[in-house]
């Protein structure tokens, strides 16, 4: 049963996360991502969007791949983080 989990974990995850990144690309390189007729009320719906609508969805998305790695895998993926910033901090 934990592992049906936490492949359902690991599906969802990374389909938040591609979701969220694919909705950044589109804001960024669209010249119209939201039509013609959008109000001028806020200045740049491109920030609101990928602000209110990728950035918690990517961390959702994140969270739940989290939740799919075995503890094995937490530990080398915390190991591989800690020699990133070791090895960045050094030169």
């Amino acid at each position: 049963m934990k592992s049906i989990l936490r492949g359902i974990s690991l599906f969802y995850g990374v389909q938040f996360l591609l979701v969220s990144v694919g909705l950044v690309i589109y804001c960024s390189f669209s010249q119209q991502p939201f039509g013609e007729d959008v109000s001028t009320t806020v200045p740049d719906h491109t920030l609101l969007m990928i602000t209110l609508g990728a950035l918690p969805q990517a961390g959702l998305g994140l969270l739940l791949i989290w939740f799919g790695m075995t503890p094995e895998v937490k530990r080398n993926c915390l190991r591989t983080i800690k020699n990133v910033i070791h090895w960045l901090a050094t030169h």
